[in-house]
């Protein structure tokens, strides 16, 4: 039987619908599901802060130098799984704008942002920023707080009822000290209180936040003053719905504690402590006890070049991921994910890394496998990069 054009036509057409329908569309290769290496940025110099999972989307943010090439902006992008760019978001003020810290609402239908923003053109005071977007990347509102002239937003929190827990630290007009700085809000922006823990000593650092469920408040780690003594150490500190400081604790770590995470009612720390006699620094994981001064066990990598820790990360049941970066012997840096048991023994090391500097600055874990955000530099900029190793 032979067919007539039209309908030879007809069952091409029926034959390319069929292979057309029997494809996986978007579906990513094999390898691009295992290993991917993405880049976000204008023009300048852009830096990586931080990026949480969610819903097989991860959110990244960092900062990034506007069109003027002096003043700064804030950077928020999108992405699925493999790291392909669904949408990309600036937010801009007259003067100088940072991010420091991005988590998910609590109800997982948006994000909130906290950095710093410079609110007068004269005498660069700054004032906490924060920002919530839905997971369109639309702004449902952002406001700036202040308590005097200095202020720097660090890391922010959400209970389940929308109240945010902004911390971060505060420091007067020419002087040296810097204080911790917390501020309650209510799920529209409203302050509900405002609390500054002034202890007249040695300056202190504000770098991580963590829910803490058993207690209904939240952990904050960074670099304090000790009850006796002038010398500040790694250490933690407490923060309820109330801006209210507790539960104030130091370590015999002399360095800082960069970031913090739970498993199993255990607590893993990772942080930076310097090189005594050098200017170099040594990247440390400890597991702690949260509510009093107790560290479990301390690991330590050290070598005659700096190795600095952003982020710790579960793997899975029994191996913790810290991301960073590692000195080269040429005085660049390379991001650095240093793999560790749960019972504190060094894993792996591994280091990743180009002709010019990347720094790592967070990490999550996706089915067992770190996803990795660093700052790429190169010749006359530098750029966001979101990868996934292949080991």
């Amino acid at each position: 039987m032979t067919l007539r054009t039209g309908n030879k036509n007809i069952v091409l057409l029926l034959l390319l619908v069929t292979m057309l329908l029997s494809c996986k569309k978007n579906e990513p290769s094999t390898f691009q599901k295992d290993n991917y290496q993405k880049f976000f940025g204008g023009v300048y110099e852009n830096s990586a802060v931080d990026m949480f999972l969610l819903d097989n989307n991860i959110f990244l943010t960092g900062n990034y130098i506007k069109d003027d090439k002096e003043t700064t902006g804030i950077l928020l992008i999108k992405t699925d799984n493999y790291g392909n760019r669904i949408w990309e978001r600036r937010i801009e003020k007259k003067n100088n704008l940072q991010v420091y810290d991005i988590v998910p609402l609590t109800n997982n239908n948006g994000l909130a942002l906290i950095g710093t923003y410079e609110t007068d053109d004269s005498l660069y005071y700054t004032d906490f920023y924060m920002a919530v977007l839905n997971t369109d990347g639309t702004i449902l509102f952002d406001k700036t707080y202040n308590y005097t002239q200095n202020e720097t937003g660090k890391c922010i929190g959400q209970y389940s009822d929308g109240t945010f827990v902004l911390v971060g630290e505060h420091s007067e007009p020419e002087a040296t000290e810097v204080y911790k700085f917390a501020i309650s809000v209510s799920a529209s922006g409203d302050i509900i209180k405002a609390s500054r823990l002034k202890d007249g000593r040695s300056p202190q650092e504000v770098h991580s936040i963590i829910y803490d469920e058993q207690n209904d408040f939240f952990i904050v780690t960074g670099k304090f003053p000790g009850f006796i003594g002038t010398t500040s150490t790694a250490g933690i500190f407490a923060v309820n719905r109330f801006a209210n400081f507790t539960n104030h604790f130091t370590y015999n770590i002399s360095g800082t504690i960069t970031d913090i995470t739970f498993s199993d009612n255990n607590t893993y720390v990772c942080g930076e402590r310097v090189i005594s006699g050098t200017s170099n620094k040594a990247r440390f994981i400890a597991s702690v006890n949260p509510y009093f001064d107790e560290v479990f066990w301390y690991t330590e990598s050290n070598t005659a070049f700096s190795k600095n820790a952003s982020c710790i990360s579960i793997l899975n049941d029994s191996e913790i991921a810290v991301v960073g970066s590692n000195e080269t012997e040429l005085g660049s840096y390379d991001i650095s994910v240093t793999k560790c048991s749960i019972s504190g023994n060094i894993i792996s090391e591994q280091s990743y890394g180009a002709d010019n500097s990347e720094y790592g600055t967070a990490g999550v874990c996706d089915n067992g496998k770190i996803v990795i955000l660093g700052t790429s530099n190169r010749d006359e900029n530098s750029l966001l990069t979101l990868f996934k190793p292949s080991n």
